[in-house]
């Protein structure tokens, strides 16, 4: 397939979830695609797969080549540690990246990964959209996380949900500085919060009039009247 591949340069997207692909599948994919004059590619889907640290290294560095690539999903693919993605986070900073989705729902990552993933989104101004739930992302990588997003003005969804953010403070404080400073509209923060940050995501909003959807659902253990009274109260003022 690879072989193939390399001879057609006007394929657009190429689909590749749950096939099996490991680390030889992606050296093999990765020398297709540097080895193409101009590729067109725009979307590639090659989640739910064996990807490792060195099969995604190889696949970056076909990418690097993709300069019309703005999609990128690579969920499910848990063996990916915080060397795959050091890997992929030159990707994002390669002058010829354009990314505007980035999909790593579900990859392992924790707080090291997510803070090598920000270096590479610092580098990103074109992403609109990111996918970093069922992870183990806590509030130290959440700040981190922010730190990195605060260029991507362009971000409109972000997906935290099923994370390890029960009792983030400071990081959900700088996620709600991060909703007013872009223009996010969608935020999914499901089984993931609790009375505390909550309140002080609400305290970091001092504008979210853009943001047209919040995800809370799952969060019946640990989110209390207390929290859904402090984001009432911002529902009632004219922040919101």
């Amino acid at each position: 397939m690879a072989a193939a591949l390399k001879k057609q340069p006007q394929i657009e997207e190429l689909h590749l979830s749950m096939s099996n692909i490991g680390r030889n599948g992606c050296v093999a994919l990765g020398n297709a695609l540097e080895g193409m004059r101009n590729p067109n590619l725009a979307t590639l889907n090659i989640g739910s797969n064996n990807i490792d640290d060195e099969g995604l290294h190889a696949l970056v560095g076909g990418l690097i080549n993709c300069h019309n690539l703005t999609s990128l999903y690579l969920h499910r693919n848990e063996l990916i540690t915080e060397a795959g993605l050091r890997s992929l986070s030159t990707l994002l900073q390669s002058d010829s990246c354009c990314l505007e989705h980035l999909d790593l729902e579900q990859t392992n990552m924790d707080n090291d990964g997510v803070a090598v993933l920000a270096a590479g989104l610092a580098r990103l101004p074109t992403l609109k959209k990111l996918d970093l739930s069922n992870n183990r992302i806590g509030d130290q990588g959440l700040q981190a996380l922010v730190g990195g997003l605060g260029c991507c003005n362009l971000l409109e969804e972000l997906y935290l949900s099923r994370n390890m953010l029960l009792g983030s403070g400071l990081g959900m404080r700088s996620l709600g500085t991060l909703v007013q400073r872009t223009n996010m509209q969608s935020l999914f923060l499901s089984d993931t919060v609790n009375d505390e940050g909550l309140q002080c995501l609400v305290d970091g909003m001092a504008n979210c009039a853009r943001l047209k959807k919040l995800a809370l659902s799952y969060n019946n253990n640990s989110m209390t009247a207390v929290g859904l009274r402090s984001l009432s109260s911002l529902f009632r003022s004219e922040r919101c």
